[in-house]
């Protein structure tokens, strides 16, 4: 493992932990910056902080710049569609542990998942359909932690991911209603 000291908090690190500055060629030797991104996180943090209407600009001609690239290589504007979609997901799965979290603290109940626990499959186990990562008044289909038992907490061995609509569902009903409800759907179908 190749090592580098952080000149800002003295610490040997590994290079990973740097970022590379120059040249981007992917056959080009990388060169590393001075310090390490958890230091170059808080000098940014604080010049932002300090700089908010330079941040400002900045960030508005940086749009622009890509929005101009965009609109003249169909390439890049894939690939960073392509990009925005990879984040959204890693994003999501954040923001499902994040809020999670937050009911468990909320209605004290057990907390002890991590990201590796959110694996979402391809379809919604319980309506056979693909999950879709919706927003604001689309998301029915969207990836939610289900707590098998409602009356324990989210634990690794108390969850499973389901889709949205399915959870409201299972949710509003008790056991019972559901089994009841799974009886006769078909024969309430067939009659309309």
């Amino acid at each position: 493992m190749i090592t580098k000291l952080c000149t800002c908090c003295k610490q040997v690190k590994p290079v990973e932990e740097f970022y590379t500055s120059g040249c981007k060629k992917a056959d080009a030797v990388k060169h590393y910056k001075s310090w390490c991104k958890s230091c170059e996180t808080v000098k940014l943090r604080l010049w932002r902080k300090s700089n908010p209407d330079l941040y400002k600009q900045q960030h508005i001609r940086n749009k622009e710049r890509v929005n101009a690239k965009k609109a003249t290589n169909p390439e890049y504007a894939a690939k960073l569609l392509q990009q925005k979609r990879d984040n959204s997901r890693k994003n999501f799965i954040s923001g499902m542990l994040s809020r999670a979290a937050q009911r468990a603290k909320k209605y004290k109940v057990d907390f002890d998942l991590t990201k590796e626990d959110i694996i979402i499959p391809d379809k919604c186990p319980l309506l056979n359909v693909p999950f879709k990562l919706g927003v604001k008044h689309d998301y029915q289909l969207s990836p939610s932690i289900d707590r098998i038992d409602p009356l324990k907490g989210y634990t690794k061995d108390n969850i499973k991911i389901i889709s949205t609509l399915a959870n409201t569902m299972k949710n509003s009903a008790t056991k019972e209603q559901l089994l009841e409800f799974s009886k006769h759907i078909n024969q309430y179908l067939n009659d309309i």
